[in-house]
């Protein structure tokens, strides 16, 4: 009897280089992964990403992550703007933290 499996590739990602990517395209100063999703050392976030153009909601809170101000839970709308934006890949990406 043969397993029944599905092959899926995850893109991998160190935390703090998710942080500088996010920085270096956005122009912002500061980002930081952990303080956004509130984790810990030891510990990974999924995120499926997908290339969908922000709603009014998301673009406010892009607006004002741009303009410096602390907007929490950035990331996934981050990630799908990047890859609306064609500077990302859609997919699964699995955001780990180890410091």
């Amino acid at each position: 009897m043969e397993l029944k499996a599905k092959q899926k590739i995850v893109y991998e990602v160190e935390y703090d280089d998710l942080n500088e990517f996010i920085k270096y395209h956005y122009g912002v100063k500061e980002f930081y992964f952990t303080d956004d999703q509130e984790l810990a050392n030891y510990t990974s976030k999924t995120f499926n990403v997908s290339p969908k153009q922000p709603g009014a909601y998301d673009m406010k809170k892009l607006e004002k992550f741009m303009a410096g101000e602390y907007v929490q839970f950035m990331t996934q709308t981050l990630l799908n703007n990047l890859c609306f934006s064609g500077l990302l890949e859609a997919g699964e990406y699995l955001v780990k933290v180890f410091w």
